[in-house]
């Protein structure tokens, strides 16, 4: 379980940095990564590729990066923007569209489309003193599946996530702070 929990922090560590690296892309070049010093790497010397695709057409997102990781018989697959060429947004997470802000501390849920999941959440989140900063939700249409990005005022501890794991309709939940 906490090599899981690790790997979605990496996963958002990694797009946070592309969604940031969109802007020197923008300029058609990298050469922002010369002024820093010569023990960091650029993302092409480090084995990733980099690929840049414009197009006339309408789309939803001016920039749009997309961070896809395989491990194993395994991938996690997630997208980021910019909004107003400085907030960094979270567009999609395994195929699932969700509009999120990044936050100091937040819960990754996986979980069913059934009604009572967010009054459950909600409940049991209050009872235990955090506060919702922001709720955020994606699904994926006809399949039953959806997530939930919550952003927290407070610390969640092991117990508190014993129970949101246990709540009705959660398949996983994952709690990252930045």
């Amino acid at each position: 379980m906490l090599n899981r929990i690790f790997h979605v922090i990496r996963v958002f560590l990694v797009t946070l940095f592309f969604v940031t690296l969109i802007t020197l892309v923008q300029a058609d070049t990298l050469s922002g990564f010369n002024c820093m010093p010569d023990q960091i790497e650029t993302p092409k010397q480090k084995g990733l590729e980099i690929s840049k695709i414009s197009h006339d057409r309408k789309c939803d997102y001016q920039n749009l990066i997309t961070v896809l990781v395989d491990y194993g018989d395994s991938s996690r697959k997630i997208s980021g923007t910019l909004i107003g060429d400085e907030l960094p947004r979270i567009t999609a997470v395994q195929g699932i569209s969700v509009e999120a802000n990044f936050s100091p501390k937040m819960l990754y849920i996986r979980n069913y489309d059934k009604p009572g999941f967010i009054g459950s959440i909600g409940t049991l989140l209050a009872q235990n003193q955090i506060n919702i900063g922001s709720f955020h939700l994606g699904r994926r249409e006809n399949s039953g599946e959806a997530i939930a990005i919550i952003a927290i005022d407070q610390d969640v501890n092991n117990n508190l996530m014993k129970l949101i794991q246990n709540l009705e309709h959660v398949v996983r939940v994952d709690y990252m702070s930045f």
